[in-house]
Parts: structure tokens; sequence; C-alpha cells
């Protein structure tokens, strides 16, 4: 397997080099990752490794309880980030075969020259059929930016980053890579207990049937224009949030911290809201509510699956 994959690298690596054959110079600026966000997290998170729960001041408990949950996922996206954002050269054989080693939640990635041409892909067939060309369509603001982007597939959604390339001010086209959110969160200390959305489609629900959460009636596109952390519950239970930006894509972030709600199938796709009347308290009320919470249960430890399969 192993001499298998370093023999499409170096396939695709050849593939890459014909994609800046007469060399760029890639300057790239990468958005603010967090937003609002950042100061929040790296006030009463201890990254990489743990909460310190001596040192987190006034912050209610199921915000703990939701960073303690989501830091290992934030922690393998950053790191992502921070490695597509120097991916300025097109790859070589060594850099991919690390690359792939160093992310083994990793489904896949690709070289897209600017008129949308595939020139080289691993794996060679996709395990998701998969819009490439969607990801070259720019920020007029920010052309050189890391671009983040979730694609709707029969087999799930599916999470794309990608790193666009320059000859000077003529775009040469991507580099992209891909995953399923279902894999990296496996990672996580409690994965059943975090639930993982866009504004308009679910990446991982968790143990719970989201449609049956309070979750699912919030106008997630209104809300995270204005707040970057919040509460939203309803008679029935609760749910601490917060959105993390991978790349310009928002992503929510939620745990359940009380009461109870229905499980469910592990469902995963665009979901559809319900009446807020019929599932959750009016959003002025449930934004930044605080109730009782139950006490921090201890982390369990991640693992890391076989770094040349990937099962879901």
């Amino acid at each position: 397997m192993l001499r298998q994959l370093k023999s499409c690298c170096l396939v695709f690596s050849l593939c890459c080099c014909a994609l800046v054959a007469q060399g760029c110079s890639h300057s790239q600026t990468v958005k603010d990752a967090w937003k609002g966000t950042r100061n929040f997290w790296y006030e009463y998170a201890n990254v990489p490794a743990s909460i310190d729960y001596e040192q987190t001041g006034d912050i209610e408990k199921g915000y703990r309880l939701l960073a303690q949950r989501m830091i290992i996922v934030d922690e393998r996206l950053s790191d992502l980030e921070r490695t597509m954002s120097n991916a300025d050269k097109p790859p070589t054989q060594a850099w991919l075969v690390d690359f792939t080693k160093r992310f083994p939640w990793l489904t896949g990635f690709a070289g897209v020259r600017a008129d949308g041409q595939v020139i080289g892909q691993q794996p060679p067939t996709p395990l998701k059929p998969v819009d490439y060309p969607a990801l070259l369509k720019e920020d007029p603001k920010a052309p050189r930016a890391l671009r983040g982007q979730v694609q709707n597939t029969p087999m799930g959604p599916e999470v794309f980053l990608a790193t666009p390339l320059f000859d000077g001010d003529k775009p040469l086209g991507v580099v992209v890579c891909n995953f399923d959110m279902r894999g990296l969160v496996r990672l996580a200390p409690e994965p059943d207990e975090l639930l993982i959305f866009t504004p308009d489609t679910i990446l991982h629900s968790g143990k719970y049937d989201f449609s049956a959460t309070p979750l699912a009636s919030v106008n997630w596109a209104k809300t995270i224009t204005s707040d970057s952390y919040g509460y939203v519950g309803n008679a029935n239970a609760g749910f601490a949030w917060m959105v993390r930006y991978f790349a310009d894509q928002p992503m929510i972030f939620a745990t359940h911290v009380a009461g109870d709600f229905p499980l469910g199938q592990g469902f995963v796709g665009q979901f559809h809201k319900t009446e807020p009347a019929k599932q959750a308290a009016p959003e002025q009320e449930a934004a930044h509510a605080s109730p009782e919470q139950p006490s921090q249960p201890e982390a369990e430890e991640g693992y890391s699956p076989d770094p040349f399969r990937y099962t879901r």
C-alpha cells in the first residue's frame, strides 16, 4: 500500500509541476480563522493539550465542556490550515507522503488548473463525487486566501480546503485536500457528544437526532453574523455552541450540556429548520442562557486510525 501511495504521489507531483511550469511567485494571506472566537478560545483553552480548569475565570461550565470536547478537532483543523497555507509550490513526492501521514483522516488531494481541469488526484478515483472546479471561485477581496467549502454528496458531506496558486497576478489553479468530518471527529474525547454543522449542513450529529434539538430551529446564517458563541435551549435540554471559521467556511460546534433529547441514527447532510415556536425558546432569550449543567466528565483518549485506510 505504501509503495502504491508513493507511486501515485510521484505521478501526482509531476502533474502538479506542469501547473506551475513557468515558476510562480505566491504570496498568500489567510483569512482570520477564528474571527470573534479567537479571544474567547485562547483565554479559556490551554492549547493544544487540555483545558486548565483552575484558570478559567468565570467561564460557564457549558463552554468549558464544549472546549474540552472540540479542542482536538480544532487543533487538527488549525494544523491543516497552517500546512496548506504554506503549500505555495507544486507538491513533491516526499511532501505528499509526509502530508498523508500527518493527516491520516484526509480522504483526498488534488491539483486543479485555472480552467477547471483536474491534472492529478489521490486517490485516482475519489470515494465521493466531488466538484473541484467549484473551488476556483475566488473572493475578489482576498483572492490568495485559503478557501474552505462543504459539498453535499449522496455519501454524505465532504469538507474541502484549497490553496490558490499564482504566477504573479495570474491564477494558475488550486491544490486542494478534502475529508469527511466523521473521520476526524473520532479523535475527539467524546465524539458522540459533539455536533458539528454549517449554517445549512450537518457534518456530524453525534448521538442525537439533530432535528429534535433546538439547534435545528436557529437561523444560523443570521446568528453567526452577530454572535460567535452562545447557548440554545428549551424546556427539555440545552446546547452550548461556538462558531469556528475553517478558512472562509463557518462551522458551528455544539455540545449537549443539560436535559435529554432523542437519539438519532447519525444523520448528516442538509437539514430543514423546524418552527422555533415548536422547538426552541425565542432567539433573544436562548442565545446566551446559562442553565444548570452537569458535572464535567473526564476526557477519553483519542486514537489514530490506519493512515492508509478510511472506514466510515
